[in-house]
């Protein structure tokens, strides 16, 4: 019964081996590939993340001690626009939210996102100095749903070929 599916011949017998070759070492390579672009591309988010929060620290100091809370929640509003932002919060030196949008009265008032956590979501916090103290600090939360989808969508591909 199993002599029809046992390799007959030489070139059979090479195939077959070259075949299981393969499997055994390009499979494994092509999951540490996949698993490398994730990280790669994880540590890319966090960065322009920790970029974007470094800039938003920036420019609220100045508003900060200024008592100028409107600029604050306007920067937020600014930066929550981007698809990509789950939120920003800017907060004082005793962890109190600064950015209370419900005050603004105006035609194009759009409303401010809540903050929110999950499996989908980078934190990224940096702290808000003047005259080296810290004043206050930025948590932006970054979505990962579309860097996940890209992974599945290119893990999927790999399967295929």
């Amino acid at each position: 019964m199993f002599k029809n599916f046992l390799p007959n011949n030489l070139r059979t017998k090479i195939t077959t081996g070259l075949l299981l070759l393969l499997t055994i070492f390009l499979v494994p390579l092509g999951f540490y590939s996949i698993r490398n672009q994730r990280e790669i591309l994880l540590e890319n988010i966090k960065t322009q993340g920790e970029l974007l929060a470094t800039l938003v620290a920036r420019a609220s100091a100045a508003p900060i001690e200024k008592f100028s809370f409107f600029r604050l929640e306007e920067l937020a509003l600014e930066i929550e626009k981007s698809t990509q932002i789950a939120f920003c919060e800017i907060y004082d030196a005793d962890g109190n939210s600064l950015v209370e949008v419900e005050n603004i009265i105006s035609e194009k008032h759009q409303d401010k996102k809540s903050r929110q956590t999950g499996a989908n979501i980078l934190l990224v916090r940096h702290p808000i100095h003047s005259d080296a103290r810290a004043i206050g600090e930025v948590e932006i939360g970054l979505f990962l749903d579309k860097a996940q989808h890209e992974i599945e969508v290119r893990s999927y591909h790999f399967l295929v070929i």
